[in-house]
């Protein structure tokens, strides 16, 4: 029977992109498991996940869209996991800034007009994650970007913002609070995007519209096991 498990980083949903920027400090190592063993090798893994992503300087306001799809990518071996493609809920891999294959989202706020669709697309992949353990008791999944580490993963959203078609790249280093958490099918993993207190002092993703970084990424995901024999978890060495 296939495992599901929620997990909001990456989307990505794999996905990967984002808008903040959590410290690592006094983070220690921490450990993928499946089956309550170490995984030492790359375990196949597909994340099903609904992310907002918001521009809070965009023309005439903040631009918010709500976008669902799936995240291939692997856990694994250790602390490391990664998310190698984007793909739309039909199952059809998006390109990146620049191709033909955008994912269909819904304009939730603000600028974007509702009176077209909002279309994302990833930039920077293959993004590259790794888990660390908090000195707080926290299990945070830390995402760069394997192809720029120095700008990190970014979402490129296309809306009609003041009756014009516009594009709006953001790009940043991502990060997901993991908790693991009691549901009546069992235990899962929580992955959790929201606007933090770091967030509020300026740490988000950098947008091409503002030239700042006004960047937020919000939402969570559901991790599928695709060996469907057996049950991921995190622990510290």
């Amino acid at each position: 029977m296939r495992k599901v498990y929620l997990l909001g980083t990456a989307l990505v949903a794999v996905f990967a992109f984002s808008a903040v920027i959590v410290s690592a400090a006094f983070a220690e190592e921490a450990l993928w498991l499946f089956n309550s063993a170490e995984v030492t090798t790359l375990l196949p893994v597909s994340i099903e996940g609904e992310l907002t992503l918001s521009d809070l300087k965009a023309p005439g306001g903040v631009a918010s869209a709500t976008c669902s799809g799936f995240f291939d990518g692997s856990v694994g071996p250790g602390e490391e996991d990664e998310i190698t493609k984007v793909l739309n809920l039909e199952g059809t891999e998006i390109n990146e800034l620049g191709g033909a294959v955008h994912i269909k989202c819904e304009a939730k706020e603000g600028a974007c007009e509702k009176t077209t669709d909002i279309e994302l697309q990833p930039e920077n992949l293959p993004w590259l994650t790794e888990l660390e353990f908090m000195s707080n008791g926290e299990f945070l999944d830390l995402i760069t970007s394997i192809k720029t580490p120095a700008e990190g993963p970014g979402w490129n959203i296309l809306c009609l913002i003041l009756g014009l078609n516009i594009e709006d790249l953001c790009v940043g280093n991502v990060s997901a609070l993991i908790e693991l958490m009691e549901e009546p099918t069992g235990m899962v993993l929580l992955g959790i995007f929201e606007k933090t207190e770091i967030e509020k002092e300026g740490e988000q993703a950098t947008c091409s519209l503002s030239k700042e970084k006004s960047g937020v990424l919000n939402g969570s995901g559901i991790i599928l096991d695709t060996a469907e024999a057996g049950e991921l978890d995190v622990s510290s060495p």
